[in-house]
């Protein structure tokens, strides 16, 4: 869809941290152009008379920073992007190039927003109410709107996938070869869990999960045909961002 370098782009320390100095230093280093983008960021400090510069520039860059593995960054479009626990786009950082790409997961009818979600790692799993607590701020996304029957049909579904999700990690962490009605049973967990987010309009990352599960479970039992199948499902998400890399199911999610 877009690529973009950051606007803003502040290292971790020693610590695993990201400093308020460093943040400063790094908004002090902006042009005047660059700086009028960082302000019209939002904030909840701005309206106060009692916030400093400082308070306020390090409560926009928490506030609408992407954390990345070695640090966090602003950028000029891709950080007034809404949340959504349903999105319609995704986006990846890459470290070499350090490059922010968003890319469309779905349909978009014209006039409708484009949303991400700022809590990929187990959203797709947990019920609105666990989302809330995650978020500082009320999400209004159709999932959320507690009480209403599309509401009600998220909750269940999320809730199924993630005890389907738990019987696959608990199968594949007992540390024990697996034995072919095991690899099977993975693999039927895993269809289920697509045909959910499916139903659930997750079309991202998570389903290239699934994908990559069925696959692993079909190479393990030998079915090379089937393996070679899903493998290239799980492809076509990365295809989006035309990049490449290796990765295992640890790295795909985050317990």
């Amino acid at each position: 869809m877009f690529t973009e370098q950051p606007l803003i782009y502040v290292t971790k320390d020693d610590a695993d941290r990201i400093a308020h100095w460093d943040i400063l230093q790094a908004f002090s280093r902006l042009s005047p152009t660059q700086q009028l983008y960082y302000w019209q960021l939002s904030d909840p400090l701005s309206s106060s008379l009692e916030s400093s510069v400082e308070d306020i520039v390090i409560a926009k860059f928490d506030g609408n920073s992407f954390g990345l593995d070695s640090g966090g960054a602003i950028f000029v479009r891709p950080s007034r992007i809404n949340h959504s626990c349903l999105p319609n786009v995704e986006w990846q950082w890459n470290e070499a190039s350090g490059t922010f790409k968003l890319v469309v997961i779905r349909d978009i009818e014209l006039g409708e927003e484009l949303t991400i979600s700022y809590v990929r790692a187990a959203a797709w799993r947990q019920t609105g109410k666990v989302r809330e607590t995650q978020l500082s701020f009320p999400c209004d996304c159709p999932a959320c709107q507690h009480e209403t029957p599309y509401a009600r049909a998220s909750d269940r579904r999320r809730a199924l996938m993630g005890r389907l999700f738990d019987d696959i990690m608990h199968r594949e962490e007992s540390n024990i070869a697996l034995t072919g009605a095991q690899l099977w049973q993975n693999f039927y967990d895993a269809m289920k869990v697509k045909e959910l987010l499916e139903e659930e309009g997750l079309l991202g990352w998570e389903l290239a999960m699934s994908y990559y599960i069925m696959a692993g479970s079909m190479s393990r039992y030998g079915e090379d045909e089937s393996a070679e199948y899903y493998s290239d499902m799980e492809q076509d998400y990365y295809r989006l961002f035309e990049d490449k890399f290796d990765h295992g199911l640890a790295e795909l999610v985050d317990h």
